[in-house]
């Protein structure tokens, strides 16, 4: 089990966003699967199937505010 990165500031994200659509997506893969990493091997498979749920939401929502309602839903 790994320590997960360190969380960056609402701030540094929300200006990544802003200026590199691309990179800040990557960048939120690998914290996602840093703390995948990091959770105890009993968790992981179930913490994976979540997050596959969490994107295909992602993925079928036209907006960002779509897919937080689906999410939520």
């Amino acid at each position: 089990m790994q320590q997960p990165l360190e969380l960056p500031t609402h701030e540094f994200l929300s200006q990544l966003m802003r200026d590199d659509p691309l990179a800040y997506e990557s960048f939120r893969r690998e914290l996602i699967e840093s703390l995948i990493d990091s959770a105890p091997a009993r968790s992981k498979q179930r913490l994976r199937g979540i997050q596959f749920r969490v994107d295909s939401l992602r993925r079928l929502s036209g907006t960002a505010l779509g897919s937080t309602l689906r999410i939520h839903d």
